[in-house]
């Protein structure tokens, strides 16, 4: 994660919910600054908290949703990927909040993105339904996900480096681990974004699938 001010509205988490699951998670929360930052540390906690429980992405979405939403003041809200990933079958269970769709990646450069739709960004309504679904991940494929910070990145003419550039980086860099995969699509925003300021935070996160 790159902030566009010295401290971030976005997050990034991993961690094992036991020996064969991996839970994930990237968001984007709504303002700048220590406002946003505060925000984020309460969905990152919640989140945490919540997939312990070991219920669906879906139901985890609508336990914070109900959390953020009755203590919400200052009416921010957060985009919020969530996946869960056996790490013996491949399988992939996630949801989507209102966040960028993320990628998954074969070795040949092959895209597909993984476009279903939980529900609207967390925070907003109370009281709210939110869908998980489900995706085979083969061995050898790889996940990117990211903010709009990457896509929504401008050059000095007011050009946004768009979701045509990002897929061209990712299928040039299909080969390459998760961590050059990030370093080398953080160096492509940035050289295209050269001469203008950043107006918002860019967060990368990537895996491959090893079974």
């Amino acid at each position: 994660m790159v902030p566009a001010r010295e401290v971030g509205g976005d997050l990034f988490d991993f961690f094992l919910l036991d020996e064969e699951h991996l839970a994930f998670a990237i968001g984007d929360v709504s303002g700048k600054g220590a406002p946003a930052a505060l925000f984020m540390s309460m969905t990152r906690t919640l989140l945490r908290v919540t997939a312990r429980l070991q219920e669906s992405p879906g139901k985890c979405f609508a336990h914070m949703n109900a959390i953020l939403a009755e203590q919400n003041e200052s009416s921010m809200y957060v985009t919020l990927f969530y996946g869960v990933l056996n790490t013996r079958t491949g399988e992939l269970e996630f949801g989507n909040a209102g966040h960028n769709a993320p990628y998954v990646i074969s070795s040949e450069g092959n895209l597909r993105p993984l476009p279903q739709k939980s529900g609207p960004m967390l925070g907003v309504w109370e009281t709210f339904d939110y869908r998980s679904f489900t995706e085979h991940i083969t061995p050898g494929e790889s996940l990117l996900l990211y903010t709009d910070g990457v896509t929504e990145a401008t050059d000095k003419n007011g050009d946004f480096f768009s979701e045509q550039r990002l897929e061209q980086c990712l299928a040039a860099n299909a080969q390459a681990t998760p961590e050059f995969l990030v370093l080398n699509l953080h160096a492509a925003v940035k050289d295209f974004s050269k001469g203008a300021m950043q107006a918002d935070d860019v967060t990368v996160l990537s895996l491959r699938y090893l079974a």
